[in-house]
């Protein structure tokens, strides 16, 4: 009946997309305060549904596990997590409201019938039906997670303060700094940096997870740092692929590149010593709670 329709959506699938992404930073508020890097996350999941969609409504013989599948993969998304469960419901909805502009055209140069019509219904029900119910699912699994991520999280700043506090050891205190952030984070490699004294360079005062020469007393350029924009900034800037050229970068002590950053810079009475980075051979998401923690 649409037989068509998945192979015309994939061929102007960027201009369907741009539409979608317009109508979500109209309508979704939510949506439009997230970070560019996970709008970038979001276009490739909405290119993904549009064609899933498409696929479904031509009647494509498609496991519905494999469609459940896809739905709870959209719930854990990070990014995704960023935006109330009720705004994604919406913007479910929206994405399917932009593809039925593209099959209104097909139906008017067909001669449906009424079963024809209760066909198309009935999937579009059942397509509903299936991604809703797996979205919610993973969502709230995923919310769970996340507030046990959080006990842990405080767990952990209670343990850097009792250190802080109980030690005049700098070190020691660099060192736990480091394996909390590292641990909450998820990240296999970080480290922390004071500036010079003429303001020009960083110092490495600890690190885990970096092959030589990244060790303790390495100095390398701020400009050529992340940490030149968050010092700026006086607050956590993250960045990936493309946006790292140019700046020094550690070396893994396993296998492969660096290829995300996140970096906190360290103030004293609003002005700043130093920062911490932690580093991903992963290209990473980083959601407004990882900001405000760091």
């Amino acid at each position: 009946m649409l037989r068509e329709l998945p192979e015309k959506i994939s061929t102007h699938i960027d201009a369907l997309v741009d539409e979608m992404e317009d109508t979500f930073e109209k309508s979704l508020p939510t949506y439009a305060d997230l970070a560019r890097e996970a709008k970038k996350d979001i276009r490739e999941l909405l290119k993904n549904l549009a064609l899933l969609t498409s696929g479904f409504l031509a009647g494509e013989e498609m496991d519905r596990e494999e469609l459940y599948a896809f739905a709870r993969m959209l719930g854990r998304n990070r990014s995704l997590q960023n935006i109330p469960f009720g705004d994604l419901v919406r913007a479910v909805f929206m994405v399917e409201n932009i593809i039925w502009k593209r099959i209104v055209p097909e139906i008017h140069e067909r001669d449906l019938s009424l079963e024809d019509w209760a066909s198309i219904v009935y999937l579009q029900n059942e397509l509903n039906s299936n991604l809703i119910a797996a979205l919610s699912a993973s969502y709230l699994e995923t919310k769970d997670e996340m507030i046990n991520r959080q006990l842990r999280e405080l767990h952990g700043l209670l343990e850097v303060g009792r250190v802080i506090v109980s030690t005049t050891d700098l070190d020691r205190v660099f060192r736990q700094i480091l394996e909390v952030a590292t641990g909450i984070m998820q990240n296999p490699m970080g480290a922390v940096y004071l500036i010079g004294r003429d303001g020009d360079e960083l110092e490495l005062v600890s690190q885990v997870g970096l092959s030589p020469p990244w060790m303790r007393g390495r100095r390398i350029d701020l400009a050529r740092s992340l940490l030149s924009e968050a010092i700026k900034e006086k607050a956590p800037v993250t960045a990936v692929g493309d946006r790292l050229k140019g700046l020094a970068l550690p070396t893994p002590a396993k296998k492969g590149k660096v290829v995300s950053v996140l970096s906190c810079p360290i103030m004293e009475d609003d002005r700043p010593i130093g920062g911490l980075e932690l580093y991903d051979v992963k290209p990473r998401v980083y959601d407004r709670l990882d900001m405000a923690l760091l």
